[in-house]
C-alpha cells in the first residue's frame, strides 16, 4: 500500500540525516499526491502508471491549491520533486519494477535575486538590539552573530547542539544541512564569544532538564523551532528601526553578498552556503550588479537621463 511506501520513505529520509522541516514537507506533499490517487482509485504503488502521474501534474496547474486555483510554479516544481525522489526509492528497493516520474516534467522557474539586503550598519543596530542583561537577551544575541556569521540556514541553526560549536577553531559544524550534506563553517571570533557567554550565563537558567543537547533552548528548556527565531528577528527589527521585512533567509542573504563585497571568490562563497550547485550561489553576482547599476544611474550623466 502506498501510505506503507511513504513511512519507508520517511524512515529513509530520517536514517540519511535529512532535516526534520525536510522530512515534513515530504511527509505533507506525498500524502497530497496519495490523497490524490485514492481518489481515483489507486492504493497500491505497483498499480500507478503514467496517466495517473500525468493527472496528477494537471490537477497542480488548475485545482491544486486550497482555493481550486493553480499552485505557483516553484510550489509545483517541489512537489514534482517530492515524487520523483519518491518513486526512485521505490524502484531502487525493489518495489517496482520501472520508475512512471520520469514523463513528469517540472515547470522552469524564473531564477529571483535575494530580496532584502540589510546594510552593515543595519546589521550593527540588528546585533545591538537584544538587551543582553537579560536571559533571553543574551541568547538572541547570540543566535544574531551566529546567523550573520555562518549564514547558516534556520533549520541548521535551530538543529546545532553544543558540541557543534568549537571555540577554540572557531568552527561551526552543521552535521544536517540541505540534502543531508554537512559541513564545516568558520564562526568568526565575535559570533563565539557571543556564544560562549550565552552558554555560561544564560543557557544554564534555561536548561531544564538533564542531558538536552540543543544548543539553542527555548523559555521552556526545550529546542528552538525556526518560528521562534522568525518572531524573535521580527521584534528586533522593529526596535532597530530597519524597514521591509527581515527573516532568517535575508541574514542569509545578507552574509554572503557582503562577502561578495568583500572580494570573495563564489567557490568559497558556495562551501560556506553548503549549495549542491555553483548556478546557485551565482545569484549573488546579480544582486552585485544590480547596486553596480544604481550606482551607474546616480552617478553618470547618461545614467540619469
Amino acid at each position: 500500500p502506498l501510505d506503507a511506501l511513504l513511512a519507508r520513505f520517511l524512515a529513509h529520509l530520517t536514517a540519511a540525516g535529512f532535516a526534520e522541516t525536510t522530512r515534513e514537507g515530504y511527509e505533507l506533499g506525498l500524502a497530497r499526491f496519495i490523497a490524490h490517487l485514492a481518489e481515483q482509485g489507486v492504493h497500491r504503488g505497483a498499480d500507478v502508471t503514467v496517466r495517473h502521474l500525468e493527472a496528477y501534474q494537471n490537477h497542480l496547474v488548475t485545482r491544486g491549491s486550497r482555493t481550486e486555483g493553480p499552485l505557483a510554479l516553484s510550489t509545483q516544481a517541489g512537489r514534482i520533486a517530492q515524487v520523483r525522489q519518491f518513486f526512485r526509492f521505490l524502484l531502487k528497493q525493489g518495489h517496482l519494477l520501472a520508475d512512471p516520474s520520469v514523463i513528469l516534467e517540472t515547470p522552469r522557474l524564473p531564477r529571483k535575486l535575494p530580496g532584502r539586503i540589510l546594510t552593515i550598519a543595519e546589521v550593527k543596530r540588528l546585533l545591538m538590539a537584544p538587551d543582553v542583561k537579560k536571559t533571553l537577551g543574551l541568547r538572541n544575541r547570540a543566535i544574531l552573530e551566529l546567523l550573520y556569521a555562518t549564514g547558516v540556514r534556520v533549520g541548521e541553526l535551530t538543529a546545532l547542539g553544543v558540541a557543534d560549536l568549537d571555540h577554540v577553531a572557531g568552527e561551526l559544524t552543521v552535521q544536517r544541512g540541505k540534502g543531508g550534506r554537512g559541513r564545516l563553517v568558520p564562526a568568526g571570533r565575535a559570533a563565539c564569544q557571543w556564544v560562549r557567554r550565552y552558554l555560561d550565563d544564560a543557557r544554564p537558567q534555561l536548561a531544564r532538564r538533564r542531558g538536552e543537547s540543543a544548543l539553542f533552548l527555548s523559555w521552556r528548556g526545550r529546542r528552538m523551532h525556526g518560528k521562534d527565531v522568525l518572531e524573535m528577528l521580527g521584534r528586533y527589527v522593529k526596535t532597530a528601526r530597519i524597514p521591509g521585512r527581515v527573516t532568517p533567509h535575508t541574514m542569509r542573504h545578507t552574509f554572503a553578498t557582503h562577502l561578495l563585497r568583500g572580494k570573495a571568490s563564489l567557490r568559497h562563497i558556495q562551501e560556506l552556503l553548503g549549495h549542491a550547485r555553483l548556478t546557485t550561489t551565482q545569484v549573488y553576482t546579480r544582486v552585485d550588479l544590480t547596486d553596480l547599476k544604481e550606482v551607474y544611474r546616480r552617478c553618470h550623466p547618461r545614467g540619469r537621463e
